[in-house]
């Protein structure tokens, strides 16, 4: 029951100042289970709340006192000649909503979204070593990733199959999909509005994502993207992995969608993960350093935030299309079911018969698949800047 609130405002406005609040433990953070919360769980999971309307004039009165202080905000109320001062509590919830749909104009309009996605992707694309220019960014990393996959096929030793285990062993690797994972703690349904980048939340005037740390922002400036997790089932399978500590609700993101606007990488948080980067690429310099990390869980004094500049410059190795990581998977794929087919039949058969959950998937192509053959054996999908709601869907609720 909304108690006599326009739904349209409640769905579209009231959750992200409820949001603001929540970060800020206005309310009280035993209220809500938010540890770990990420950028989609910044816009949505209030209707229970919302449904006391006594909670209405706070929210307003809070949100107008953070929003006050944020340089994009005051830029909007000057431009509307409004004097922040002399704004009554009724004119406030106007001017909020009113702010809100102007701010989400380019996150919502196909075209100019494209656009900003293609400028952050240049921007990305240039800090991880392959310069490129607004309005190349996707004609970069189709270059980058082409050549990322030639480097490898030459590099790595392949099987020769015959035509007849290749037939035989390609309908079996057509059978496995990869899908794409955003995970939450606060987000029970579909988002409404497009999900956007930490940077795109500090924009508006939140405090930026949850899990996006110094290292993420400073050093690695990769706070102008939305994550997923890149994960492995069998098609025809709805069943995803089990949640992460990301969170338990699970995005799943539109393949298409991914194909046309996301690139997928060497996963990378936290300054390890980094290492580990360089530990696989550049073993000579970095495996040693990997090592004291695996051995201690510390950092080594000697890694300094310069060293990791400078390897932040060579991620471009691990940067692919959506399509030309698929064709690596299934090159590889390939060949690692030929090896079980010759020396381990019954885990072929296992594959091939068994009713395998999504993690044991993920498992076969860490442990079988990647790790063999010296690549990265976790990997991110990143859509630049902001995703449309139309392309998201909950599949898992915990």
């Amino acid at each position: 029951m909304i108690h006599g609130w326009d739904f349209l405002f409640r769905r579209r406005i009231f959750f992200i100042f409820f949001l603001f609040l929540m970060a800020s433990d206005v309310f009280g953070a035993e209220n809500f289970q938010n540890k770990n919360s990420d950028c989609a769980s910044r816009f949505q999971s209030f209707a229970s709340f919302f449904s006391l309307p006594v909670h209405k004039d706070r929210i307003i009165e809070q949100s107008w006192e953070r929003l006050s202080v944020k340089p994009q905000f005051l830029k909007f109320l000057e431009e509307r000649k409004v004097d922040i001062k002399q704004v009554s509590l009724s004119d406030r919830e106007k001017i909020l909503e009113k702010y809100h749909d102007e701010f989400f104009k380019t996150y919502k309009s196909p075209e100019l979204l494209v656009q900003e996605q293609d400028r952050a992707l240049a921007q990305a694309l240039t800090l991880r070593g392959m310069p490129a220019v607004p309005g190349q960014g996707r004609s970069k990393l189709e270059e980058v990733s082409r050549r990322n996959l030639e480097r490898i096929f030459s590099e790595r030793s392949t099987s020769v199959l015959t035509p007849e285990e290749y037939r035989e062993l390609k309908s079996l690797a057509d059978q496995v999909e990869v899908y794409f994972i955003h995970n939450t703690n606060i987000l029970k349904e579909t988002p409404t509005d497009p999900v956007l980048s930490s940077r795109r939340l500090e924009k508006y005037g939140f405090s930026g994502g949850r899990n996006t740390h110094p290292f993420n922002k400073r050093l690695m400036e990769t706070d102008d993207e939305v994550y997923f997790l890149v994960k492995f089932r069998k098609k025809g399978d709805s069943r995803v992995s089990s949640p992460s500590n990301y969170g338990k609700t699970q995005l799943l993101l539109d393949s298409d969608y991914a194909k046309k606007t996301a690139m997928i990488s060497h996963f990378i948080m936290y300054p390890h993960e980094l290492l580990e980067f360089g530990a696989i690429y550049f073993p000579d310099q970095f495996k040693r350093f990997y090592k004291v990390y695996e051995d201690t869980l510390t950092i080594p004094r000697s890694v300094t935030p310069a060293l990791l500049t400078n390897l932040r410059g060579q991620l471009s190795l691990s940067d692919f299309t959506v399509e030309d990581f698929e064709a690596l998977t299934k090159k590889y794929l390939l060949e690692t079911l030929a090896g079980w087919k010759a020396t381990r039949p019954e885990r072929l058969k296992q594959f091939v018969e068994g009713e395998a959950l999504p993690q044991r998937f993920d498992e076969w192509m860490r442990e079988d698949v990647f790790g063999p053959r010296g690549l990265s054996t976790h990997w991110e999908l990143k859509v630049p800047v902001a995703v449309p709601s139309e392309v998201l869907e909950v599949v898992e609720k915990k």
